[in-house]
């Protein structure tokens, strides 16, 4: 079979992941019971969702094939759906590389969130990702500003090429010119971490640039920068491959792989709106873990730096309404980004407790039986 965006693989029992795929608006490949029997499943590029029967089968059949998760370059994210739990289980599907157990019945909301994010392509999961530019920006070393193009830039650093060398330690300054931010220009002050001789024969030298600490007005601004340059790469790369999808519901709706004539003939400011919308919203889920009547740990986004506050919707039990707490993010370190609950009421903080002592619907599988505890959707709300 051709090589899928998403595959969904069960026997009847997961269509609460197929409706909220096509709530999205995401088309997927949907292989039920018998017809997965004797298909040669490929393993799709960006997310695969299966019950704990076709997990470990499709698991066993890459054993023994000597085919790795991911084999086919796509990486994708691999989530288990099952009503099924046991500790022998969540080793096995360790093992054998899946990403997430959720557990049923879960919070629709929850699992909706859960594939948003498992989808999510940009802008990235992580602070140090670098979006690359290409572009001329202007800085200082001393008491002149000279000209440099800008080869790429991080929440806390940048690449420079410059026409001479300037010393490792020496303070710096990058500007950001307004045609770059679509506003206001931006200084970015820090220091030199190396500088070598371009590479791959190029001319000048490439400087390598550790930002100090910012002031929260400049980090702010330097963040939303990143997310709309990002978004905007994302938004206007070339067109994903044809997926050659089977067995997909008619009525979905295309995001990420339909290459249907639809998709080419509708405006292409109605399509770029459209993911837009959608990478935005995935943005603001967060996997919190640690989760405490105090705080909780999460990954570290673009959406939060250390001091901003929040409002989050923390989502719990099938049937159950979302917490709705304030939060402020009062540390970042390689673990994540904390963060720290204030004026919860009474209710809330009750309910919070509740949460903290139960099984979690969603567990991360890379952390271990303790580390799980506590695991919880989260999305950032915005008033």
């Amino acid at each position: 079979m051709p090589t899928p965006g998403t595959l969904v693989l069960d026997d009847g029992e997961l269509g609460e992941v197929r409706r909220a795929l096509e709530e999205i608006g995401i088309e997927y490949t949907y292989l039920r019971g018998s017809a997965v029997e004797g298909l040669d499943v490929v393993e799709p590029r960006h997310l695969l969702v299966a019950n704990a029967r076709r997990a470990l089968s499709l698991a066993t059949r890459d054993a023994q094939e000597g085919s790795p998760p991911g084999a086919n370059g796509g990486a994708a994210v691999r989530i288990v759906v099952t009503n099924e739990d046991s500790n022998a289980l969540r080793d096995r599907l360790r093992a054998v590389g899946f990403d997430y157990l959720v557990r049923q019945p879960v919070h629709p909301s929850a699992l909706r969130l859960l594939l948003l994010r498992a989808l999510y392509r940009g802008p990235e999961r992580r602070v140090a990702v670098r979006y690359p530019v290409g572009g001329e920006v202007a800085y200082r070393t001393g008491l002149r500003k000279r000209s440099a193009v800008l080869v790429e830039i991080a929440l806390r650093g940048c690449r420079l090429q410059l026409e001479e060398t300037v010393e490792p330690d020496t303070r710096i300054s990058v500007y950001l010119p307004k045609p770059f931010t679509g506003g206001t220009r931006i200084v970015l002050p820090g220091w030199v971490v190396r500088c070598e001789p371009a590479p791959r024969g190029g001319e000048g030298f490439e400087a390598a640039v550790a930002f100090e600490t910012l002031k929260h007005s400049v980090e702010a601004a330097l963040r939303e920068v990143l997310k709309a340059k990002i978004h905007a790469s994302e938004i206007h790369s070339d067109e994903p491959e044809p997926t050659g999808e089977v067995d997909a519901s008619s009525e979905d709706a295309a995001f990420a792989d339909d290459d249907s004539d639809d998709r080419r003939s509708a405006p292409r400011g109605s399509y770029s709106r459209q993911v837009l919308a959608i990478q935005d919203q995935a943005a603001r889920v967060l996997m919190g873990r640690n989760l405490s009547m105090g705080g909780m740990l999460v990954e570290q986004t673009l959406e939060l730096g250390q001091g901003d506050e929040t409002r989050l919707a923390i989502f719990g039990r099938d049937g159950d309404e979302p917490i709705l707490v304030r939060a402020r993010a009062v540390r970042e370190d390689t673990g994540g980004l904390a963060l720290q609950f204030f004026d919860v009421s009474d209710a809330d903080a009750a309910r919070l407790e509740a949460l903290v002592g139960a099984l979690p619907e969603v567990e991360r599988l890379a952390d271990g039986e303790t580390e799980a505890m506590g695991t919880v959707v989260a999305e950032i709300v915005r008033d």
